[in-house]
């Protein structure tokens, strides 16, 4: 945890960093919906990254269709906009659920 005096308030965090979902290994059909919230706890504002295949500044990662190419490993970053500290959470893995024709 990190405090500091910015102006007349006080800026902390991140803290508590969480996901949406506690499993950390996912696999997903092609051309579905993936979704996966990130959250934590700064003061004044928390900015999000998702860093993974593509970088999406959003709290929220959405991959509105899931292809082959979109699996890999993601990261959510959280900076505190006054401190620039920064924290991650644990890496989750996204991987394409196969099919075969019998």
């Amino acid at each position: 945890m990190s405090i500091s005096l910015i102006g007349n308030f006080l800026a902390d965090g991140p803290d508590n960093i969480s996901l949406s979902h506690s499993v950390s290994y996912f696999y997903i059909e092609e051309h579905a919906k993936f979704t996966i919230e990130c959250f934590a706890s700064c003061h004044p504002n928390c900015k999000y990254l998702w860093k993974g295949h593509d970088t999406t500044e959003s709290k929220t990662l959405v991959i509105t269709s899931f292809e082959k190419e979109d699996a890999g490993n993601y990261t959510c970053y959280v900076t505190n906009q006054e401190t620039n500290d920064t924290l991650n959470s644990k890496s989750i893995i996204l991987d394409v659920k196969a099919y075969v024709d019998i």
